[in-house]
């Protein structure tokens, strides 16, 4: 989008070049939008509600020639070193040629005493570090956040991008009868998902050649706004898209079942039918980088080093109160916490392990995986069961894993609820 606006009409957005979140958004016509975002699905109407030079986007670009415009410290300091330096250099150079009585001598001690390599040494050893860092993919804001990294005593990972890959990959394939090939029906989608711009298409098509399957191009295809992409594939007639497209307002048992999986793992799902019968669905999720875990387990002896390290697990109200999206899901989260216990104690002295225990929070994953009328529903329903008739944000719940981790040296195998009073309702 060029300019912050509003939706006339629904949309499917990506927004990971401003939120990070690699798999796309549905947002519903009056929502408000943010220039920067990409438009992933059909075409849309948009009202501007700001100029080009207010948007969301010239705010980031501005920021980013803030701190490209800004010196470091350490470059600062060496500016500064320079301004006293020089004359102290003229007059040891003039008494040099005093004493000697030759002025090969003072041209000796300028070329010593020159401050020029400090100076072009401190900017270029900052600008090398923040190009090597662009260059695996570590956006530092400038040279003085590089700076003050060499302090740094707190590591936040934001899941998405960092310990993933950032974008989506087909994670599994079911198939609404046994009788039904996965291959087949993965390669009659992503035949169909070949001509299609949306940004969970390109994930299915890989899905299909990395398995070595024969995709064939489709013809007829259409483009159903809102709800997905039907077309012609050799024989067969394919739909692709939202499960209310595919299988109807009832759903059998089958795709409650995709859908328990699906919240469980947090991914996104998309359901195909095959001569207008419903065939099956493709879990789609932002894997983990490969190596993520020897990344985690670098850090454990740096941990471990400074006598006061901090671990701290993001688990769920869900895994106190034996409720969540599913039985799985809480047993996951109870797993999870018994899994901090027994951190804490292996780790101790030298290292604290705790866990927070969020409930609702605005913008989760109920946000991406329901459509904005079930979202509204939930946030509705949890708002009057929680005792401070109100749901968390992503914010607080950050600040609270802050607080445990630089602010309470006592504590250690502990989970902290923070769940708005939600677990007072619960018997």
């Amino acid at each position: 989008m060029p300019v912050d606006g509003r939706l006339l009409s629904p949309a499917t957005l990506d927004e990971s070049a401003l939120t990070g979140e690699p798999l796309p958004v549905e947002r519903r016509a009056s929502e408000h939008v943010r220039s920067g975002v990409v438009n992933s699905g059909p075409p849309l109407d948009l009202v501007a509600t700001a100029v080009a030079a207010d948007s969301t986007y010239a705010g980031v670009v501005r920021l980013v020639e803030q701190a490209q415009a800004s010196s470091a410290p350490f470059v600062r300091a060496a500016d500064r070193f320079a301004i006293l330096f020089v004359p102290f250099t003229l007059l040891l150079a003039g008494a040099a040629w005093a004493i000697a009585g030759d002025p090969v001598r003072a041209v000796a001690v300028l070329v010593v005493a020159t401050p020029c390599p400090l100076l072009l040494a401190a900017p270029i050893a900052i600008m090398s570090g923040l190009s090597r860092a662009a260059s695996i993919g570590v956006v530092i804001k400038g040279g003085g956040a590089l700076e003050r990294l060499a302090g740094g005593r707190v590591v936040l990972f934001d899941k998405t991008g960092t310990l993933t890959q950032g974008h989506p990959v087909l994670a599994g394939v079911v198939t609404a009868r046994e009788s039904l090939d996965a291959d087949e029906v993965l390669r009659l989608a992503a035949s169909l998902d070949q001509v299609s711009a949306h940004v969970l298409a390109s994930a299915i098509v890989t899905g299909g050649t990395d398995r070595g399957l024969t995709l064939q191009m489709p013809t007829d295809v259409e483009e159903v706004h809102g709800y997905g992409l039907a077309g012609t594939v050799g024989a067969h007639r394919v739909k692709l898209g939202k499960a209310s497209w595919i299988v109807g307002d009832d759903p059998p048992a089958w795709v409650r079942q995709v859908r328990r999986r699906a919240d469980l793992d947090g991914s996104l799902t998309v359901f195909v039918a095959v001569d207008d019968e419903p065939a099956g669905a493709f879990l789609l999720e932002d894997a983990i980088r490969p190596d993520a875990p020897r990344m985690v387990r670098a850090l454990r002896p740096a941990l471990h080093a400074s006598g006061q390290g901090s671990v701290v697990l993001v688990s769920s109200i869900g895994g106190l109160l034996g409720r969540g999206s599913s039985v799985a899901y809480a047993a996951s989260k109870g797993a999870l916490n018994t899994l901090m216990l027994a951190l804490a104690r292996a780790m101790a002295p030298a290292v604290r392990v705790n866990a927070v225990a969020p409930g609702f929070v605005a913008g989760g994953l109920p946000s991406r995986v329901l459509t904005p009328e079930q979202h509204a529903d939930v946030e509705r329903v949890q708002t009057e069961a929680a005792v401070l008739r109100r749901v968390s944000q992503p914010a607080e719940v950050a600040a609270l894993a802050l607080f445990i981790t630089d602010k309470a040296p006592a504590m250690t195998g502990q989970v902290v609820a923070m769940d708005n009073g939600l677990h007072l309702n619960a018997g």
